[in-house]
């Protein structure tokens, strides 16, 4: 993980992270990735808007299984969350794009839309949307 400030205050930064597993040791988390690549940029909304603090980033990311992982899930095998037995494998790509808004000293709030194309590492499923909201509070 690499996160760089690109400008004066950090009004502009970018974010590098990369991840591995051999694919053979099970790695739950949140999902299962045996390899990660992804980069994110987000810039602080000083100059245009009144909100000082709000903060708007983008970010693109890229999965893939690594060969044992795959050939389980294409002989029917599954995993937590893949796993229809009918694997036909290519890399997953998820683009975001996000708001997070200021509110308070204490709370940040705003929408988050993602695009994930071969969302389970699956070429015969299409592109999905998600749209959430993002929540975050200090005590």
């Amino acid at each position: 993980n690499i996160e760089q400030p690109l400008s004066e205050h950090g009004n502009f930064g970018v974010l590098l992270r990369g991840g591995w597993n051999d694919g053979r040791t099970d790695g739950f988390a949140t999902s299962e990735v045996d390899r990660h690549a992804s980069v994110a940029t987000q810039y602080r909304l000083r100059r245009w808007l009144p909100r000082h603090q709000d903060i708007v980033g983008f970010g693109l990311a890229r999965h893939w299984l690594s060969e044992e992982h795959r050939a389980y899930l294409e002989a029917g095998g599954t995993g937590f969350f893949l796993g229809d037995g009918a694997l036909t494998y290519t890399p997953e790509t998820i683009v975001e794009g996000y708001y997070r808004a200021q509110v308070g000293s204490h709370l940040q709030f705003g929408p988050d839309v993602q695009l994930v194309r071969h969302p389970g590492y699956n070429a015969t499923h299409g592109a999905a949307v998600l749209i959430a909201a993002r929540v975050h509070a200090e005590l």
